[in-house]
């Protein structure tokens, strides 16, 4: 592999694996390049490669990717034991900083972290696990050491910069985590290499088993995500959070509870029981009361997702006969919150990009019964109807608290230089 960048933490080498690393810099390797899939493309979404075993990527290889650290470490077993292992983390750089003309999601635009995890060779059996995952979580992007390496396998994990890593860097980590390890083992043999991924990481495991081959020998996608599990399972767990208070649900957990004897419907008013019948026949399991954590993690009506599938929905669900908002429920009307907020002032970090926006306090719109949770915030131009917008990109990501909406994650640049003074932004969980 020639060009393997690495940034050598003194104290942390050890002379063989300074060893590895110069027969990686040291084994030119031709391949030629993955191509793009012959599918069609949606949503600003990047072609899809088709990536195999022997060809390269042309942003995530051998001359892209930086080792930051190699350490040696030890895991304990139960009973005394313990199997020492390397650690080796390091990361795929962004690649660009702008996108071809249609293109708006790819991978290329963020860093990705790697760790790679060898055991020594008296416990390896020539294979691999990994897990995958779009968001940086570390528990659903990594696997547990105990399973790894009492199974014979090094571990791949990887920490996305963005959301769009889809295959293509669980594939280059693997594939070159495969090289490293043939190194480090001194192996000749083929490495089998299991992948998996829950949720979102079910996505990334089927786009896996369409879209590569040879990279690993077994994918298995679980709790497979789809458009319909968004609109179901999490806004029958929203509706659960808003409509019920804590304490009601706290009881409802008890009364669960194996032996309670309790009644789950007990102290629950008419609306109340009917949110707790629905969501059981929605296919909550009983047991799940008792110890999931519901938040209300979107507003009443609206839902990100559901908004960028239907925007009409909004408006439909608060007008039209037929859904809960056209004839809302106490708890609904408790619950919601929509009003314009005039800028007063906006918070510049030293780039002249903004940080945080303050409000004129007699335009703020008053919370409900769920506070900040679950809103959101639309931008206006000072006329208060003209909407600020760029494509799917239709709010504000932020947090509101004491009358300033402090920015946070990644946020459209076309909002961010309509904040100005005197312009308005609609706070709503609508």
């Amino acid at each position: 592999m020639s060009g393997l960048a690495i940034v050598h933490r003194a104290g942390l080498l050890t002379a063989s694996v300074i060893a590895v690393m110069a027969g990686l810099v040291a084994s030119p390797t031709v391949a030629a390049p993955c191509l793009n899939q012959a599918s069609p493309q949606f949503a600003g979404v990047e072609p899809a490669l088709a990536v195999s075993a022997d060809c390269t990527d042309p942003d995530y290889n051998e001359a892209t990717f930086v080792v930051d650290k190699v350490e040696p470490k030890t895991f304990a077993l139960p009973g005394g034991s313990a199997i020492p292992y390397t650690e080796v983390t390091g990361h795929f750089p962004a690649t660009r900083t702008a996108l071809p003309a249609g293109i708006t999601q790819s991978p290329t635009t963020a860093a990705h972290r790697v760790t790679w995890k060898f055991p020594d060779k008296a416990h390896w059996r020539n294979r691999f696990f990994q897990q995958t995952y779009p968001l940086p979580f570390d528990m659903l992007n990594t696997i547990d050491e105990h399973f790894a390496f009492t199974n014979g396998g090094f571990t791949v994990g990887i920490k996305p910069g963005n959301p769009n890593v889809g295959y293509r860097v669980p594939a280059a980590a693997a594939k070159l985590a495969k090289a490293y390890a043939s190194k480090l083992y001194g192996n000749p043999e083929r490495i089998y290499g299991y992948l998996y991924g829950q949720s979102g990481g079910s996505v990334q495991s089927i786009g896996a088993s369409e879209g590569t081959s040879g990279v690993w020998d077994g994918i298995i996608p679980v709790v497979i995500a789809t458009d319909g599990s968004t609109m179901h399972s999490f806004q029958w767990a929203n509706l659960y959070a808003i409509a019920i208070p804590q304490a009601k649900r706290e009881a409802i957990a008890a009364a669960v509870a194996p032996g309670s004897g309790r009644d789950i419907y007990a102290g629950l008013d008419g609306d109340e029981r009917a949110v707790l019948k629905e969501l059981l026949s929605a296919g909550f399991a009983r047991p799940a009361l008792e110890d999931m954590k519901f938040t209300v993690g979107f507003g009443p009506g609206n839902l990100a997702a559901t908004g960028g599938l239907d925007p009409a929905y909004e408006d439909d669900f608060w007008s039209k006969p037929g859904y809960e908002g056209a004839a809302p429920p106490a708890w609904l009307t408790a619950a919601s919150v929509d009003g314009f907020a005039t800028i007063s002032d906006v918070t510049r970090n030293t780039q002249g990009a903004p940080t945080s926006v303050n409000f004129d306090a007699a335009t703020l719109p008053k919370l409900g019964s769920i506070g900040a949770e679950g809103l959101q915030f639309h931008v206006y131009a000072a006329d208060g109807t003209t909407r600020i917008t760029r494509g799917d990109v239709r709010n504000l990501s932020g947090v509101l608290a004491n009358g300033t909406l402090t920015l946070n994650g990644t946020n459209d640049p076309v909002l961010l230089a309509a904040l100005l003074v005197g312009g308005k932004i609609r706070i709503t969980n609508r």
